[in-house]
């Protein structure tokens, strides 16, 4: 089957042996896998010494199966490492850590036609892919749940206000996450199609970073939440449990610099 394999900074298709599996695993015909900016890392700045086949945000389509939970012709989505639960890091929510987390991959990894789905893989980390759901989408199971996980640390709350820093792929997830929780979210980026794309999936608001006064209108203090009512960017002090009247003259002038209005 064919396969990218990366070796010392290069990386080409080449010829490699099928998978064979054991019981209780799965074949899957890869048909989408994300590549993730490690990935990328690895292969510009590490010296992978030994053939690698990287790739680990993987969906596709059983073509074999050992295990009693999947059948031939499943859509399947899968992570790549699987934690043990029970140690020290698992059990305090830590499991990336895990020395079991680190040891366990996908073979020979997403950059391949064909991918072994191990047992322990099939067991807690395989899913069936909704009907109503692209296997492309489907690959992002992933990288989705690291930004669950982070706004979930984050304890992010419906009065927060949330910024996020570079709108790729990763940035529109954590974005868009950060608004469900009821939160307003501002977005940065130097791109412009970025910079849309986050408005239109609901950005309170979006900002290059390099407008007069944008530092100014940045400096969100503690306990203060930054709005965007009717096009303005209005300021709100909280205190506690109770709400107190705007500061409104403080935030009219932060408002005016970023415009760059002399008044």
């Amino acid at each position: 089957m064919k396969a990218l394999v990366s070796q010392e900074h290069q990386s080409g298709v080449q010829e490699i042996p099928r998978p064979r599996l054991s019981h209780g695993e799965l074949l899957l015909q890869v048909t989408a896998c994300g590549v993730c900016f490690s990935d990328v890392h690895k292969i510009r700045f590490q010296p992978l010494e030994k053939p690698t086949v990287l790739g680990h945000e993987v969906a596709g389509r059983l073509i074999e199966s050992r295990s009693a939970k999947f059948r031939v012709g499943d859509r399947v989505v899968v992570a790549h490492h699987v934690p043990c639960g029970q140690c020290h890091y698992c059990r305090h929510g830590n499991i990336s850590m895990c020395a079991q987390f680190k040891k366990t991959n996908l073979d020979p990894g997403g950059f391949a036609e064909l991918v072994r789905v191990p047992g322990e893989h099939v067991d807690s980390v395989a899913f069936p892919i909704p009907d109503g759901l692209g296997d492309n989408e489907a690959s992002f199971m992933e990288p989705l749940g690291c930004c669950v996980r982070a706004v979930k640390r984050a304890g992010v709350q419906s009065s927060d206000v949330g910024v996020v820093v570079g709108l790729g792929s990763i940035g529109l997830l954590l974005m868009q996450l950060i608004l469900h929780a009821g939160a307003e979210c501002v977005g940065l980026d130097l791109d412009p199609s970025r910079r849309e794309i986050a408005q239109t999936l609901g950005a309170s608001a979006t900002f290059a970073g390099t407008e007069p006064g944008f530092a100014l209108c940045m400096l969100l203090r503690k306990g203060m939440r930054m709005k965007l009512t009717n096009g303005e960017l209005e300021r709100i002090c909280w205190n506690g449990r109770s709400r107190q009247q705007p500061r409104r003259q403080r935030w009219k002038h932060a408002c005016s610099t970023l415009k760059g209005d002399s008044g």
